[in-house]
């Protein structure tokens, strides 16, 4: 698999999805599981052990099916409900360009800068709430207005200055990488389609 196909696959929006869906299903095969182990130990019929071991191995291996299958299927919707909408942005700013008489070179041009933005700015949108979402948890002890603002930056940052984190400074390069990553998630999605 190229470079770019990875990235496509990996990096867009759905594929996080995926990936994401892919790791909670084995994490709560794994867990399910555990407690399988952990609920037989307090049981002295082996057979009844081994029934709750098998019973719990079934129950997280289905689960885990469950979730990965799930997460694949929203994954392909969200990536394609980006590149449509992309598409779709992407030909409106091809026809505005032949409208004010542009060539069809230009035109051509256009519709793929116009695809490229939208998906990025669809990317930056989502990473900013990504980014108010952690901001938010960062503040929830209580604080309100800017206050929860500086104290969601701190928190994201690992902690005030004085009690030795990286400060409302840090928080803020998290915020940026994380509506970065965002854009490049946004570029990634069209890039698993091969739209742009």
């Amino acid at each position: 698999m190229s470079k770019m196909k990875w990235i496509g696959e990996n990096l867009s929006f759905g594929g996080l999805i995926r990936n994401a869906g892919s790791g909670l299903g084995t994490l709560t095969k794994v867990t399910v599981e555990g407690t399988g182990m952990v609920a037989s130990l307090f049981i002295d019929d082996p057979e009844e052990k081994q029934k709750i071991q098998n019973t719990c191995t079934t129950i997280g291996e289905s689960i885990d099916s469950d979730i990965k299958e799930c997460s694949a299927i929203v994954g392909k919707g969200v990536d394609y409900g980006v590149q449509k909408t992309s598409a779709g942005v992407g030909y409106v700013s091809g026809e505005a360009v032949r409208l004010m008489g542009a060539d069809e070179e230009t035109v051509v041009l256009a519709q793929k800068i116009g695809t490229l933005a939208s998906a990025v700015t669809v990317g930056v949108v989502v990473g900013g709430g990504i980014a108010d979402a952690a901001i938010a948890a960062g503040a929830a002890a209580g604080a309100t207005g800017a206050a929860a603002t500086t104290s969601g930056l701190a928190a994201l940052g690992g902690g005030s200055i004085a009690a030795g984190g990286g400060g409302m400074a840090a928080g803020q390069a998290v915020v940026n990488g994380i509506v970065a990553a965002g854009g490049v998630s946004g570029a990634a999605t069209l890039k698993d389609n091969d739209s742009a």
